[in-house]
């Protein structure tokens, strides 16, 4: 088993991870490589909000206020933003998505995360 060393940037404090390997869908806010819970994260109704960094959020939330949202046919040039779930999309959702989105950047801010 492959494991990688992680540095705690706060407390200097150092702990070792199982790498696991690619192929897991981060739906629950966890990391999709280490199985660890990522700290950019909020509830929306039954689903989770998750980002990575606020560069992610900042993308996710281009993409939520355009007026023109520009699509491939063809699935394999499909944007990140093309592929978030329909959930998150609806146009009905969008006010509140945008909320989430504040809120995970407040997290960010508050734990130091640039």
């Amino acid at each position: 088993m492959v494991e990688v060393r992680a540095r705690c940037g706060g407390c200097g404090a150092t702990n070792a991870f199982p790498a696991r390997g690619g192929g897991m869908l981060p739906r629950d806010g966890s990391d999709h490589w280490f199985g660890l819970p990522l700290v950019l994260k909020t509830g929306f109704g039954r689903w989770v909000v998750w980002a990575y960094n606020p560069e992610h959020i900042d993308l996710m939330e281009a993409w939520l206020r355009a007026d023109l949202r520009e699509r491939s046919l063809h699935p394999y040039y499909a944007t990140m933003a093309a592929r978030l779930p329909a959930w998150m999309k609806a146009a009905h959702a969008r006010p509140k998505m945008l909320h989430a989105l504040a809120k995970l950047r407040q997290i960010a801010k508050r734990e130091g995360i640039s």
